[in-house]
């Protein structure tokens, strides 16, 4: 150890040495302080904005900038620590080392940006259940650089921003209610069509709001007539935080109250503008 320290002070000079440590110890104070400042900022920025914005992902953005800003000038600090250099002397190395890394990291500085569009624009906010490619659950948290996905069977998935930005998201609880089709086939002997009609609607009816919403009402439809049957959809809406066993539900329903009916089909779509209430 005292050969090294005595190499140093022959390389360097004691003086040179010193006043290098103590930038040292100097600079690794001021970035831990601008770290914890800065977590300190962010959370009372998220804090802030959550109060006074109804924008879900605009805390996010905001906390998230400020403490990237932070960081920056942390940086900025201990560059001037080092080389004694004035403000705009370090802004414009700043900026050449900023364009070199960009040049180097195109994948990061594209997950970044589509970012923060995603926090912007809000195609989707955190809660919303979306599915972007073959991934589908519920939003967990928008990142500057990615967006996590808690699926169905208990996995994390961290998704690029850019991949997000670009493909074809499907927002399945964009609106309040999502419609549920079940297709079944009836006799044509023993009762008219409006009889079945009102005898379906009545067991739908006996559902709950939390399942089956009573607006819009449930309708009922002849889709073709074959072979003495009739073949028909039942259209019923459920709010997006209704229970994933709600189809199933009523098909047992259905089924037992009307031993003749046979169910052929069941499909679940998100709602639209224009039918969502």
């Amino acid at each position: 150890m005292d050969t090294l320290w005595n190499r140093l002070l022959t390389l360097i000079g004691e003086n040179q040495l010193v006043e290098l440590l103590g930038k040292t110890i100097l600079s690794l104070i001021v970035l831990a302080l601008f770290i914890v400042l800065g977590r300190v900022l962010r959370n009372m920025v998220r804090r802030v904005v959550n109060r006074t914005s109804r924008n879900a992902n605009l805390p996010i953005l905001l906390s998230n900038l400020v403490y990237v800003a932070m960081i920056i000038v942390a940086v900025l600090a201990i560059l001037s620590i080092y080389t004694g250099a004035g403000l705009s002397t370090l802004l414009t190395l700043f900026g050449l080392v900023s364009l070199a890394i960009s040049l180097s990291v195109q994948d990061i500085l594209k997950n970044f940006v589509s970012g923060v569009y995603l926090l912007l624009e809000q195609p989707f906010s955190i809660g919303d259940r979306v599915k972007v490619r073959d991934v589908e659950g519920m939003v967990e948290n928008i990142e500057i650089r990615t967006t996590q996905i808690h699926t169905d069977d208990g996995v994390q998935i961290f998704i690029p921003n850019s991949i997000v930005f670009a493909e074809i998201v499907t927002n399945r609880t964009a609106y309040r209610h999502r419609l549920t089709t079940i297709r079944f086939s009836m006799p044509l002997e023993g009762k008219s069509f409006e009889e079945f009609s009102r005898e379906v609607k009545t067991i739908v009816g006996e559902f709950d709001q939390a399942k089956v919403s009573e607006d819009p009402a449930p309708q009922v439809f002849v889709e073709t007539v074959v072979a003495k049957l009739f073949n028909c959809k039942l259209d019923l809406w459920s709010p997006v935080s209704a229970p994933t066993t709600t189809a199933s539900d009523v098909i047992l329903a259905l089924v037992k109250g009307i031993p003749e009916m046979e169910v052929t089909g069941v499909t679940a779509a998100a709602a639209s503008p224009a039918t969502a209430k």
